[in-house]
This record gives C-alpha cells, structure tokens and sequence, in this order.
C-alpha cells in the first residue's frame, strides 16, 4: 500500500523531540541588611538581615546583570554584578555584593565631635559612634570640633574593608592652627612696627618737606601714595612742626591669605605753630594695606 508507505516514511522523517532545560538558581550574600536586588528594573527581593546568603531564582541559564541597591542612614549605593548562571556544576551560581559594607568603632581625644560623611552632617558625636554604619570603603570619615574658639576639621578617614576602629586624631588641624596663629601673631607685629614706622617718618617728612622719608610705607600708586605728596608739600609751607607722641593699632581685619585688609589706628601728635604753640591731638585713621612681595613687606593703600 502506497499511501501506508508514504506515511510511515513522514513519520520517521519528523519525529518528536523534547528540550530538558535544568533550572539555575543564585546565592546572594551580602553583608548587610535592606540591600534590594533587581533584574531588568525588577525587583526579586532584599537581604533581611545582616551576613545573610538568600537564594533566588529559578532562571533559564545565561547570563544575567543583577543590580544590588543599598540607601541607608549615611551611604547610598547601587552597582550592577554580572553572574553567568551556566557556569555552575550543581545549578547555583554564588554571588557575594557589597563585601565592603561595615560597622565601626569611632574614637577620639575629643568625643564631643561630630561627625560627617562624604562631607554630610551625620549629627551623630564621636562619644556615641560605637558601631556605627554601616558605610562602605570609600566612605570619607571626618570630624570637626571646637578648641580655643576655632573650629577645627581633623583629617578624612576612609572605612577600609574589614576595618573595624577608626581613630580620629586633630593634631594636625591642632598644629596648623598653631601656626596659623603664630604667622597672624607676626602678621600683626609687622603692621605694628608699619604703622609707628609710618608716623615717625610722616612727622619728618612733613618738617622737612620730604616726601622719599615717608614713601616706602605707602604702596606706589595707591591713593595714599598721592594723597600723601601733596599734604606733606603744603604742611612744609605752612612752617608747622610735628613730632609723634603715640601710634597704636585698636583692631585688625586681615585677609585668609595675609596679603591684604585694613587696620584702625589710635594716633596722637604734638603740633608746634609757627608762632611757638604746642597741641597735642589725637586721630582715629582706617587704614588699607596690602603686600608688596618685591620688598616683603606691607604697606598702605589708602586712608580715612
């Protein structure tokens, strides 16, 4: 029979096949509790606690980009893992995320402190940072505290792996302080010694009409500077004499880098007339200085 034939022949030509595909599934550890893990934007689930290992699946094997998701108290973290689910003998793949994730010990010789990360007010004190996070090994740790009046930054701190106490030292922002203050000290004392340089030698350019014995207190320039010819020229004509009692500084404004600001000054002069009297009088000046790198010194700008 022909058409028997022919359908046994179609029979054996197209059989029937059927694909065992073995599921894969994946371990997830991670170090801390509420990290959410997703795939294609879709979550599938979040560690419960803290050193845990969840098991998720199962998935078709190939390979897969799970995103792990973290946002606590002081870091925010999301980052992609790749995890090739054929590449496992017994169908689970084990993944290990944020491994960097910790608790520490903060202390310090002032544990009044606070403390901040990656530059954020964390509102929590040195005193009270036992086990604290958690924050990760890029995670910038400093403090800031006041001593003599100043508030002072102690250096960064990062939470390496596995670290568990981080000691936060402010000698260094203690010992630049110092300096700071020392060099604002010397700052001070130069404008001291300018400002009775300045009146000294004003009286006698004044008395004698010369202008070079004043000059190099005075920026060249500068609105002083010709303010300063031209009052010293007609106090000489008037034949009045000077001669400087006191010159004091009764305040400071200097700028951060030291170059420039201004100083209020308490002067008082005897004035001797033509006619032989003698006064004394006393003047209240704001003076602008600045440096003048070329002769390392400070000189002044302007004056009301």
């Amino acid at each position: 029979d022909l058409h028997l034939i022919h359908t046994l022949s179609l029979h054996t030509l197209f059989r029937s096949y059927k694909i065992s595909i073995k599921p894969s599934f994946v371990d997830i550890t991670t170090t801390v509790k509420d990290v959410s893990f997703s795939i294609n934007n879709k979550v599938i689930g979040k560690s419960e606690t803290d050193k845990s290992t969840k098991e998720f699946g199962p998935y078709i094997p190939g390979t897969y980009s799970i995103v792990a998701n973290y946002k606590g108290k002081y870091v925010t973290l999301s980052k992609p893992y790749l995890v090739n689910l054929l590449d496992t003998s017994d169908g689970i793949t084990k993944l290990s995320v944020f491994e960097d994730m910790n608790y520490v010990n903060i202390t310090s010789e002032h544990p009044d402190s606070e403390l901040f990360v990656n530059g954020k007010d964390t509102k929590v004190r040195v005193k009270d940072a036992a086990n604290f996070g958690p924050i990760d090994g890029d995670s910038k740790i400093y403090a800031t505290t006041v001593i003599d009046g100043k508030k002072l930054k102690s250096g960064d701190y990062l939470a390496a792996a596995g670290a568990t106490d981080i000691d936060i030292s402010f000698d260094e922002a203690i010992n630049n302080q110092n300096n700071a203050n020392y060099q604002l000290e010397e700052v001070k004392s130069q404008l001291n010694n300018l400002l009775y340089n300045y009146a000294v030698s004003l009286t006698v350019a004044i008395n004698t009409g010369d202008f070079l014995s004043v000059e190099s207190y005075l920026s060249n320039g500068s609105e002083l500077y010709s303010q300063m010819q031209g009052m010293i020229k007609n106090s000489y004509k008037e034949g009045n004499q000077e001669s400087l009692v006191s010159a004091s500084i009764t305040s400071f404004n200097i700028s951060d880098d030291a170059q420039s600001g201004s100083i209020t000054s308490s002067e008082t002069y005897n004035f001797i007339t033509v006619d032989g009297t003698s006064t004394n009088k006393t003047f209240s000046h704001i003076y602008n200085f600045q440096h003048n790198d070329t002769t390392s010194s400070y000189q002044f700008t302007k004056r009301k």
